[in-house]
């Protein structure tokens, strides 16, 4: 699917999808509970869809009720009677390393695939510790990436270092498998990219009973307590809200933000302050969050902590006067598509000075033409620059633009609730 965005200002009122994040947690974490969670208002999305599938396929009973699910756990055990299963994940790297590391709990073996594009992306820093904690599990291909192969077990536990340079998430789904070790876990990442989303993981298996301590960077996890089912509602997703917030911004526009948590431990949250540094008005008001466009200064900030909204941020400062410069996300070349490379491609299609290197990306702002834009199968690049066709000079045409499903199904909907011209 191929779309045309035309210039022009948005303005309404428009609620935002639940977080992909905690949908992805909360699932994984409520099918090795004991006992019957309710998860409320979840993001259903291509990637969250295979987290589902990828658990009922291990033994889980989930129903789907709407954006309601209702999860049996399994209470740290899938029941797979010594046999293999082969689960197929897409493009979801969340669901491929968590899934690598809670199929240690099954009483057989689990191989894990899914597209090309998935089989490139690196899981060799969670294989290897697992190998260390006494797992059987092995890259297929031997170069780190899918498809995977994890047979059942149970880590020996202890301290546990885990290169986290990468990718957060390899110490993330350790840390969900930490409370079925044989001892207590002291779990320490190493280089920690986007440690948000660690601390993420970690609320999350507080809230559903897990026993532990978190200071410094490092976690310490009580062996045998186990999850305990809830109830949860999702709240909505500072990833997600970033591309509205950026459209009121380069259009000078105003949008208000609704099913949004102000005090949201998602680290996304600091879109607030980088935009208000940037100068757009952002108000926090008791039903959403309300922000108005203004003209745009350049910026310099580390992004480290926050690599998905790196691509919203990027349309922001091409609009802006001055050059801005994003620092320590050398880890997006490991996203859906190398991030840095795609967003300067496609910005200097538009007419803007964009480069990066191994680190960094700098933009030099001005008034970008329209153009036809390859989102390089990432969704967030597609959303991005659809943000980016709003306000530029022309038409801006998106190939490809169905890529968005992965994370964000209703986003051009959404868009054009609030006036954006669309074909």
């Amino acid at each position: 699917m191929n779309i045309l965005i035309k210039y022009g200002k948005i303005h309404g009122t428009v609620s935002v999808p639940s977080s992909k994040s905690i949908t992805h947690r909360a699932i994984m974490i409520a099918s090795i509970a004991y006992g019957k969670s309710v998860i409320k208002n979840r993001l259903k999305s291509v990637d969250t869809d295979f987290t589902v599938k990828a658990c009922k396929e291990l033994g889980v009973g989930i129903d789907e009720q709407g954006n309601q699910l209702i999860i049996n756990g399994v209470n740290g055990k899938f029941i797979l009677n010594g046999k293999t299963k082969n689960l197929y994940v897409g493009e979801s790297g969340t669901t491929l390393r968590f899934l690598t590391a809670i199929s240690i709990l099954t009483d057989g073996t689990v191989i894990i695939d899914g597209e090309k594009k998935l089989r490139e992306r690196p899981i060799g820093g969670l294989i290897h510790v697992l190998l260390e904690q006494g797992i059987l599990v092995k890259s297929i291909m031997n170069n780190d990436c899918p498809p995977v192969a994890v047979k059942g077990g149970f880590i020996t536990g202890g301290k546990i270092s885990v290169s986290s340079d990468k990718s957060s998430q390899f110490a993330s789904a350790l840390l969900l498998i930490a409370p079925f070790a044989k001892n207590d876990v002291v779990l320490e990442p190493i280089n920690l990219k986007s440690s948000p989303y660690l601390r993420l993981t970690w609320s999350l298996m507080k809230d559903f009973g897990i026993m532990g301590e978190f200071d410094n960077q490092v976690y310490k996890i009580k062996t045998g307590t186990g999850y305990k089912a809830r109830e949860m509602t999702i709240e909505g997703d500072w990833t997600s809200a970033s591309y509205f917030m950026v459209a009121a911004a380069v259009t000078g526009g105003k949008v208000k933000l609704l099913n949004m948590n102000p005090e949201s431990i998602q680290g996304d949250r600091k879109i607030i302050s980088i935009l208000s540094k940037m100068g757009c008005e952002i108000k926090i008001k008791s039903d959403g969050l309300e922000v108005s466009g203004r003209n745009l200064k350049s910026i310099e900030e580390d992004l480290g902590d926050n690599p998905d909204i790196v691509p919203s941020l990027c349309i922001a400062a091409a609009f802006a006067s001055g050059k801005s410069k994003f620092t320590n996300i050398g880890h997006l070349i490991y996203k859906e598509s190398n991030r840095l490379e795609s967003v300067c491609l496609e910005l200097n299609k538009m007419g803007i000075d964009a480069y990066y290197d191994s680190s960094q990306i700098v933009i030099s702002g001005g008034k970008p033409n329209g153009s036809v834009i390859d989102p390089h199968n990432d969704h967030r690049i597609a959303m991005s620059f659809s943000v980016a066709g709003l306000a530029a000079e022309g038409e801006t045409t998106i190939n490809n633009a169905d890529v968005v499903n992965k994370s964000y199904p209703d986003f051009y909907n959404d868009l054009k609730i609030l006036g954006a011209k669309i074909i």
